[in-house]
């Protein structure tokens, strides 16, 4: 039997019936507090016979409570919003313990149906974690603020507010059998780790103010002078201070390789780079050969009048074809007003729209993504530019390769020009401001970055030395010359920002933490009709150096129905898959426009929780 066979016959064998998880068991942390594993860590603190939750997780607890010789839940405190921590409580019918919750979080919890009915998705610069919300509203019976301190029964239960991992998380400080501890959320999984790198980026350049504020919130956990640190994810420790001192040194080295060393333009105004390349403002450029004819590289911001300058000072008869170096609405928005005015009556027709195929379903289909800077609207590929290209163009040769930096869909073009190797690099470098600290790049996880010795920055570092650039030609600033040791210095930096990813990082492998969308729906947007049938796919990359298995549940309102809610898959190892699920939308109630389904996902029998959302709109 062929290897093929074996493995069609090993996933027909795996079902829903004979899947096992190694969650969902006690943790004994000292006499009256355990650990209950879960989507999230769940404490339980014993007062008596009854007991106090922080955090919820999917609330499988409630079934488990007499092995921790506990009869009912009398609280539950939750630290943050997102739905690992809390999404059990979404469904609950009767709900017999009191509910306490950030006040800073409280629009996620208490509104969260407002939040997903009028969530931005396209043209957005706001990277906080709020699409990490629940799918309904949670009734609560208090909000809590930093300094309030809430008497349960033998517990006096201290609120810290703490952000870092969210901008409204609070911790909790309560002494438990003689100890002083804190409940630290996601701060913290591990002496000198976190969970992730990207719920730390909440606006969109670097340096994360995330980490600014986790840095500020050590310092107010170290003053509780706490025994024991308990976080949302990870492991108890026992050295708090140690823990989070080491996590401090690793942020502080990892800020000051993320902090931009770049020098801004100072002028709009159009300029020649080399004898067939210009500068045309805001973020494009325009190749010109000597028969003046045109390629325009982004089209975002730029406005029509200047475009009219560049065609009358360069004398350009026909603009032949526009590309881009990645998906972002600053390099794109206006096509489709260049080509309404460029085909009609301002000069040649025909000009064709170029587009890389790592980005192609991207610019063709934007719904299909929960991405930042979208736009709202599709641009058709006229040519689809394969990775590794060269076109031949009025004799000029230009190379077209995978850079993926600043984000994953991202293309570099370089050129010859008058003897020198430029490269148009988009938004992937930065003019250095400096040359003390070497030339550095953004990392902005929620583009997608990936890290690896054939990803992100090391891969573009590498290329750049075996392509021997001379000149780099980026969006955002003015074209600067490099030496071969400053590209060196480069690659030197991305090594370095590579090891430290791998250090701090709480995963089996690192890029489940750089990568928010390692699972996610396939489209993540739909329009329906009420009973319309469709399909969607969750979409899983398996990071790790081995095969993987993983059972997808999806979790909705009683107003949707699907064919087969829990599927599970074997992913072969550093491989995607797509899960497709088969839905249909029951809308009773026409005031309710708007559905959320989860995808609650299970790795390995380790029990992640419900990782990725999707929107259906009804029409």
């Amino acid at each position: 039997m062929s290897v093929v066979a074996i493995f069609f016959v090993l996933f027909i064998y795996f079902n829903c019936e004979n899947y096992s998880e190694r969650n969902n068991e006690f943790v004994k942390i000292s006499d009256n507090l355990y650990l209950y594993k879960d989507c999230c860590n769940v404490y339980l603190i014993k007062d008596n016979n009854d007991g106090i939750l922080i955090d919820f997780g999917s609330g499988k607890i409630l079934n488990n409570l007499s092995k921790a010789g506990v009869e009912r839940i009398s609280s539950v405190f939750i630290t943050h919003h997102h739905r690992d921590q809390i999404q059990g409580l979404v469904d609950i019918k009767n709900r017999d313990f009191d509910l306490y919750i950030p006040d800073g979080e409280k629009q996620f919890i208490t509104d969260a149906e407002d939040f997903w009915e009028n969530v931005h998705i396209y043209i957005n610069y706001n990277l906080r974690s709020h699409f990490n919300t629940i799918r309904k509203n949670v009734r609560v019976s208090q909000t809590v603020k930093d300094g309030d301190v809430i008497n349960i029964g033998n517990y006096a239960i201290k609120v810290l507010l703490t952000p870092g991992h969210t901008d409204g998380a609070v911790s909790y400080i309560v002494n438990v059998d003689g100890k002083t501890a804190i409940f630290s959320n996601d701060l913290i999984s591990a002496p000198g780790k976190v969970t992730n790198y990207y719920d730390l980026h909440w606006n969109y350049n670097p340096p994360p103010p995330g980490i600014r504020a986790s840095l500020e919130s050590f310092k107010n956990i170290k003053n509780e002078k706490p025994d024991i640190l308990l976080p949302s994810h990870g492991e108890t420790m026992n050295n708090p201070i140690s823990a989070i001192e080491k996590l401090e040194e690793r942020y502080e080295e990892l800020t000051k390789l993320v902090n931009p060393n770049r020098k801004r333009r100072t002028s709009e105004e159009m300029f020649s780079v080399s004898k067939h390349i210009v500068y045309l403002g805001s973020t494009s450029y325009a190749l010109v050969s000597d028969n003046r004819r045109a390629i325009i590289y982004g089209y975002g911001y730029i406005d029509v009048p200047r475009m009219r300058e560049f065609i009358r000072k360069y004398n350009i008869e026909h603009i032949d074809a526009v590309t881009y170096s990645h998906y972002h609405d600053d390099h794109n928005i206006r096509t489709p007003e260049l080509l309404f005015r460029m085909n009609s009556n301002e000069i040649t027709i025909e000009t064709e729209i170029w587009i890389f195929e790592k980005m192609l379903d991207v610019f063709e289909n934007p719904e299909r993504y929960t991405l930042p800077c979208l736009i709202p609207f599709p641009i058709k590929a006229d040519r689809v530019i394969k990775d590794g290209e060269t076109i031949e163009w009025e004799g000029l040769k230009l190379y077209f390769f995978h850079m993926p930096g600043q984000t994953f869909y991202h293309q570099g073009l370089m050129i010859e020009d008058e003897g020198k190797r430029y490269l148009l690099s988009g938004d992937n470098i930065w003019h250095p401001a400096d040359g003390v600290r070497p030339m550095n790049s953004p990392v902005i996880p929620r583009n997608r970055y990936f890290i690896g010795e054939d990803d992100g920055y090391l891969k573009i570092s590498k290329d750049l030395l075996d392509l021997k650039v001379d000149v780099i030609v980026p969006s955002h600033y003015f074209p600067f010359s490099v030496t071969r040791e400053e590209l060196e210095m480069y690659q030197d930096w991305a090594e370095k920002l590579t090891a430290l990813f791998k250090e701090i990082i709480d995963q089996p492998d690192a890029n489940m933490g750089m990568d928010p969308l390692w699972v996610h729906f396939y489209p993540y947007r739909i329009e329906v009709k009420p009973d319309e049938e469709f399909t969607v796919n969750v979409n899983i990359m398996n990071h790790l150096d081995t095969p993987s298995e993983f059972k997808i549940t999806l979790r909705y309102s009683d107003n949707v129905t699907c064919n087969q809610q829990s599927k599970i898959y074997k992913v072969l190892t550093k491989s995607s898959d797509m899960i497709p699920f088969t839905i249909k939308v029951n809308h009773k109630n026409e005031s309710i426009k708007r559905e959320i389904i989860c995808a609650d996902v299970t790795m390995n029998g380790k029990h992640l929780g419900e990782f990725a959302e999707m929107v259906i709109d009804v029409k």
